[in-house]
């Protein structure tokens, strides 16, 4: 193919290759000039690893929104120790645990948090049919769980499911924590969520810092030698 080989000589970087390619109208194929991994995405056991190393807490989760894999210092401002807490069914998912209050009582900004949390599950799984079990048998049971909890908040979620619109979210997006740790303090962080692997549907959430005080907060927690919360992964 005459188009393939111009850009093979050209050394054409993938965006514009692409361009090239499907502005010709043929799909693109992919091809690099650079030395490329034979996979750039992360398996679960390459996750774990990349969180231990970061600077910020962080967690692994998968598209039911259980998380898989958290960090040292993740567990430090959850204030639990995932290795020995949180080891019953549906206890790590982020849906079923906001209705419980050693973590919902921490969410400062729980309204907006769970609203978002409502907006892709209404976007990405049938909407209001999201909790059916035919539809959606692992929120049906996670939904159960959360309904256990406390009465105050789930009030609070069943109002906000009934206004809050669905959305379809990117691979990447972000969301706001306002976290009231015991002793760092008030804590606010931009949430940033990142795609780790292709097909398995997992995703990294960095807790980044927005503010000097939540940055003072992280430090102390990462510098506390009383604890040895580890990376938990399982």
């Amino acid at each position: 193919h005459l188009l393939i080989a111009l850009l093979d000589a050209l050394k054409a970087d993938m965006f514009t290759r692409s361009q090239i390619l499907t502005g010709a109208g043929f799909s693109g194929d992919g091809g690099t000039p650079s030395q490329r991994l034979p996979d750039d995405y992360f398996t679960l056991e390459e996750a774990v690893l990349e969180i231990d190393r970061s600077p910020f807490p962080s967690c692994v989760s998968n598209e039911y929104m259980e998380v898989l894999a958290a960090n040292g210092l993740m567990q430090r401002v959850w204030e639990v120790d995932f290795a020995t807490e949180l080891a019953g069914p549906f206890d790590k998912s982020m849906v079923s645990m906001l209705s419980w209050p050693h973590v919902a009582n921490h969410i400062l900004n729980w309204d907006e948090a769970i609203s978002l949390v409502i907006s892709i599950l209404k976007g990405h799984y049938g909407g209001d049919q999201a909790f059916v079990g035919d539809t959606s048998p692992y929120f049906a049971a996670a939904m159960e769980h959360f309904l256990k909890g406390e009465p105050h908040y789930v009030q609070r979620f069943l109002t906000l499911w009934a206004t809050t619109s669905p959305t379809q979210r990117k691979l990447r997006f972000w969301y706001p924590i306002t976290w009231k740790h015991s002793t760092a303090g008030v804590l606010r962080f931009h949430v940033q969520v990142n795609p780790a692997d292709q097909r398995g549907g997992l995703t990294f959430n960095d807790w980044i810092p927005l503010d000097e005080a939540t940055w003072a907060g992280v430090r102390m927690l990462a510098e506390d030698e009383t604890s040895t919360v580890h990376t938990f992964a399982g």
